[in-house]
């Protein structure tokens, strides 16, 4: 980071910045990352598009505000540099300290631009990564979801208590098995509703 500036003279070095922030929860860190421009947008998994600087805090405030401590381990899957944009997709693997198991990965879009003073982000977009289970024999297959299990369930959006209570008891079961998160992001899909998967969370 350049001193005079506060900003970052690669992308890589604000990506650092970013996740080192992130494990710290340090609002202060956090938005230093992020360009201070009205068009900066950030969404969290199963959440809605924040814009511009104060919703983009108020966001990463609440975040933060559960006083969990994290541990990221980064995959990167793709970097691409094209002129003043910079973009980054990674898998974040995500352990909360204090728990013997790690969260399901989330798969990640950092978007960074090139200003005046240096890179700074731009866009984060977070969701859960699908995860192929088919190729570790040790975990069953999860069942298909269709029309029927819902309606053996008596699974109505119109009654979005008693569908929480019966899914959540459901996905109990589904993170039992390692890597079956899938299972989680196709009932989210079929309901449509990304307010149960933020309820569930």
């Amino acid at each position: 980071m350049d001193s005079n500036n506060s900003a970052w003279s690669t992308p890589q070095q604000a990506e650092q910045a970013f996740y080192q922030a992130f494990e710290a929860g340090d609002l202060a860190a956090m938005m230093q990352v992020w360009d201070a421009a009205a068009d900066i947008c950030c969404i969290h998994p199963m959440g809605k598009a924040l814009t511009g600087p104060a919703q983009v805090s108020e966001g990463w405030a609440g975040i933060f505000s559960s006083g969990q401590s994290l541990e990221f381990t980064l995959e990167p899957l793709h970097w691409q540099v094209q002129g003043d944009l910079a973009v980054s997709v990674l898998h974040e693997h995500i352990r909360v300290r204090g728990e013997t198991r790690p969260r399901p990965p989330m798969l990640a879009t950092n978007v960074y631009r090139r200003r005046g003073d240096g890179w700074r982000l731009w866009l984060h977009h977070a969701s859960p990564a699908v995860v192929d289970v088919s190729a570790d024999p040790a975990t069953p297959t999860p069942p298909a979801l269709n029309s029927s299990i819902f309606q053996q369930y008596e699974l109505n959006i119109d009654k979005p208590d008693r569908t929480i209570y019966i899914l959540s008891r459901c996905l109990a079961k589904v993170y039992a098995g390692q890597g079956r998160v899938g299972v989680w992001h196709a009932v989210c899909n079929r309901l449509n509703a990304s307010w149960l998967g933020a309820s569930l969370l």
